[in-house]
């Protein structure tokens, strides 16, 4: 086989590894192909793969547990704010595209029953920064040179605006 079907299965490989909660086997598989330094140079649709691979990995990290693991999978995609675009689960409205453009980018589009929950992905990455960033934030406190060391710079924006905001009303979103 050629080498785009030797990663793809690769991909598809590490992610029922981690459907099926066996995170260090995926992750293994994962890092000892170190694929993670040259999936910038895929085809879209195999970078799709590993955006949903590792979205996986990161749910299943946090299932077990693994919160600095599940934190690391899950900030890149998490963190950009096009998590739907990145997981091929929505397009973007305000992004200057041709009209064949958006028609590709319409094909690649996975279908309803094989998406990945966003909001539950968001709930797993700030329920992980919270568990890591806030014992970091209480050192913090007691000593100084710890306050630098910033663990996710998205959790301490909205932790910062939560304090800042003067009433605070119910929730509208998981975030």
């Amino acid at each position: 086989g050629d080498d785009r079907a030797r990663t793809r299965a690769l991909l598809c490989h590490v992610f029922a590894h981690a459907l099926h909660d066996e995170f260090y086997a995926a992750r293994d598989l994962l890092l000892m192909s170190k694929l993670q330094d040259s999936i910038h140079l895929a085809d879209v649709p195999t970078q799709i793969l590993f955006n949903r691979a590792m979205a996986c990995l990161g749910t299943c990290a946090f299932r077990e547990g693994l919160l600095r693991d599940a934190h690391a999978c899950l900030a890149e995609i998490c963190g950009s704010g096009h998590t739907k675009e990145l997981l091929a689960q929505g397009t973007s409205r305000f992004a200057d595209r041709s009209p064949a453009q958006e028609r590709a980018e319409r094909r690649r589009q996975t279908p309803y029953h094989m998406h990945i929950h966003a909001e539950l992905l968001d709930a797993c990455h700030m329920v992980s920064a919270m568990l890591l960033e806030v014992p970091n934030m209480a050192a913090a406190e007691t000593n100084p040179r710890r306050g630098d060391r910033i663990i996710s710079r998205d959790y301490r924006r909205m932790m910062e605006q939560m304090i800042n905001k003067p009433f605070s009303g119910p929730p509208e979103t998981t975030r």
